[in-house]
């Protein structure tokens, strides 16, 4: 009895030392940015940009393509992994809503960490960008808190900006220094265990000003976005897939793994007491059988 007590007692601690492990090492292990990431989302939304033919054509009327409906396929992969840091690509590919013409594409990559998304020094012999912040996405366990003239009458400029614009053109070599700047504002709804992004809206404009007039900021592009109906609820089921893994093994199974190890432990203290209070039986003569009653 006491060999089986001890057997009992042994798969109890057994049980309570894998409720712990997977409850506080394998679940926060798996909770970073998979290395086998290959994510699609799919955008729907308005864009306003240079006409590159009409500009050509010196067509100043038409040099702006203004609201013209768009889709967005983006692609999020994991290139390479060491340890907690991730080399990752972010492409997307812009084509018309009607027609499917593709508008523009392009790709970058970033080094992140896996944890927290924040971009992190290139530790790849890949180049990539110099990112500062969140790059690709939103953290695991993620907070409510912030994450940081020629063609004036296209670009509806205002009546001063163009008057400014007019004055200073004159004046200027036929090498205009210019620079770019990039402005992004959006809204977005986090599962904040899981870090999936369930919706979000966005709205990014690029404009340059030329050098002596800091005032002076016309943009070149803008783009309107949000999830489509679709991916919103892919989205959903994606946050719902990580709060039940989440829940199973981080509540569920370590719960009853808990539990049962508490039960056998428990079940095997009095097999061991019993074996050790058990009296010893009183020896027999020699040659004489036992009294039996």
């Amino acid at each position: 009895m006491r060999k089986w007590g001890v057997v009992v007692a042994v798969f109890g601690v057994l049980m309570l030392a894998g409720a712990a492990v997977l409850r506080f090492v394998i679940l926060p292990g798996s909770m970073q940015l998979p290395a086998d990431t290959n994510e699609k989302v799919v955008y729907s939304g308005t864009m306003t940009a240079l006409n590159a033919a009409a500009l050509q054509r010196g067509d100043a009327k038409n040099a702006v393509i203004r609201d013209l409906p768009v889709m967005i396929q983006r692609t999020i992969k994991v290139e390479q992994t060491d340890g907690n840091k991730a080399l990752v690509s972010d492409s997307s590919v812009i084509t018309t809503k009607q027609g499917g013409q593709q508008v523009a594409t392009n790709q970058y990559f970033y080094t992140v960490d896996r944890k927290t998304m924040m971009a992190v020094p290139n530790f790849t012999s890949h180049p990539a960008q110099n990112a500062q912040g969140l790059a690709i996405g939103f953290p695991i366990g993620a907070k409510q808190q912030p994450y940081t003239g020629l063609l004036a009458k296209a670009f509806g400029l205002s009546p001063a900006l163009q008057q400014q614009l007019a004055k200073a053109l004159p004046a200027m070599p036929a090498n205009v220094p210019v620079a770019y700047s990039f402005t992004n504002n959006g809204n977005y709804w986090v599962e904040p265990t899981t870090g999936v992004v369930v919706n979000m809206n966005r709205a990014t404009t690029t404009s340059f000003s030329i050098a002596g007039l800091p005032a002076l900021k016309v943009p070149v592009s803008a783009l309107a976005i949000t999830y489509t109906p679709q991916n919103l609820a892919d989205m959903v089921n994606k946050a719902n897939d990580g709060l039940d893994k989440v829940f199973l093994y981080g509540t569920a199974i370590p719960l009853a793994l808990l539990v049962l190890g508490l039960i056998a432990i428990g079940a095997s203290v009095p097999m061991i007491r019993h074996h050790k209070e058990q009296p010893p039986s009183a020896p027999t003569a020699p040659g004489k059988p036992a009294l039996t009653h």
